[in-house]
C-alpha cells in the first residue's frame, strides 16, 4: 500500500490596507489572479493581485491609476445620488421614474403605467435580495423589444449580419461583439439609457464586424454611419451607470 502525503493548500494572505495619497486601497492576493482595481458597491477601493505580487508593486500600480480612481469615484458618487439602493426610483430610457412596490399573488412583474410610475408587483414571499434580478429581467425584455428592429435596420445600412443577440448583466461595459461567432451581447442596464445612446451602442458593436479594434479605421466606420457618435458616447458616459457589485478597472476602452 502506498501512502501519499497531502500538503494543505497555501493559505491566502490576509488583506492589507495600503494608503496611497488620500486613498485607502485594500490589497487582496489570490492564486491565479490578474491585477484588477475595483470600486465595491460600498465605495471602497480594492486591488486584487497574484499571490507573489509585492506591496511595492501594488503601490506602483495604484499610483499609475490615480486619475482612474478619481474619475470613477466621482462617477460612483454621482450614481449613488441618481439611483438609490432602495429602488425608490429607477431609470428607463433616459428618464428617472419613481417606483411603487405592491404585493400581488401573480408576480413578479413590472410595468410603466399611465400615472408615470414604475410599478413592481411582487409575491409576498419575494426577498429584497431578489429585486435586482427582477428589475434586470424586465430591462432585458424591454431592451430586446427596442433593439431587435434597430439591429435589423443597421445591419442593412452597414452591410453586415450578426448571428444573434444576447442580453445579460455586465459590470464593465455596455455591450460586446464576439467577432468569431458574430454574436452581440448587450448589458441589460442599457435600458436605462436614452434611445439615442442605445442606438450608438448597437452601431458600435455592429461596427466591430467591419473593424475588430478601436483604432482609426474603427472610428472612421463610426464617423461614416453615425457622425454624432462622440456626442452620444459622452451622454452615455454621463448617464446612469450599470448597477453593480463592483466597478471594473482597466481596460476601460474595450467594447
Amino acid at each position: 500500500m502506498i501512502f501519499r502525503l497531502r500538503h494543505p493548500n497555501n493559505p491566502q494572505p490576509e488583506p492589507i490596507d495600503l494608503h496611497v495619497g488620500s486613498y485607502t486601497v485594500r490589497l487582496v492576493r489570490k492564486p491565479k489572479q490578474g491585477v484588477r482595481l475595483t470600486i465595491t458597491r460600498q465605495g471602497e477601493l480594492r486591488l486584487t493581485a497574484p499571490m507573489a505580487y509585492s506591496q511595492a508593486e501594488a503601490i506602483a500600480f495604484i499610483e499609475q491609476h490615480l486619475d482612474w480612481i478619481a474619475k470613477h469615484l466621482e462617477r460612483f458618487k454621482a450614481q449613488q445620488a441618481l439611483e438609490p439602493a432602495d429602488y425608490s426610483q429607477l431609470h428607463y430610457l433616459g428618464t428617472c421614474y419613481p417606483t411603487r412596490i405592491h404585493q400581488h399573488p401573480i408576480g413578479p412583474r413590472m410595468a410603466l403605467e399611465a400615472d408615470g410610475l414604475l410599478h413592481l408587483y411582487l409575491k409576498p414571499s419575494t426577498k429584497e435580495t431578489d429585486l435586482e434580478k427582477i428589475v434586470h429581467a424586465w430591462y432585458a425584455v424591454e431592451l430586446r423589444r427596442l433593439v431587435e428592429p434597430l439591429v435589423m435596420d443597421w445591419e442593412t445600412k452597414m452591410g453586415v449580419k450578426s448571428a444573434g443577440l444576447r442580453f445579460r448583466r455586465m459590470t464593465s461595459r455596455w455591450g460586446s461583439c464576439h467577432t468569431g461567432t458574430r454574436v452581440i451581447t448587450l448589458n441589460t442596464s442599457l435600458a436605462k439609457a436614452t434611445p439615442a445612446c442605445i442606438e450608438y451602442v448597437v452601431v458600435h458593436e455592429l461596427a466591430h464586424l467591419l473593424e475588430r479594434g478601436h483604432g482609426p479605421a474603427f472610428k472612421a466606420v463610426l464617423d461614416r454611419y453615425l457622425p454624432d457618435w462622440r456626442k452620444r458616447r459622452g451622454a452615455l458616459q454621463r448617464g446612469p451607470l450599470p448597477r453593480r457589485n463592483n466597478t471594473d478597472t482597466v481596460p476601460a476602452g474595450r467594447s
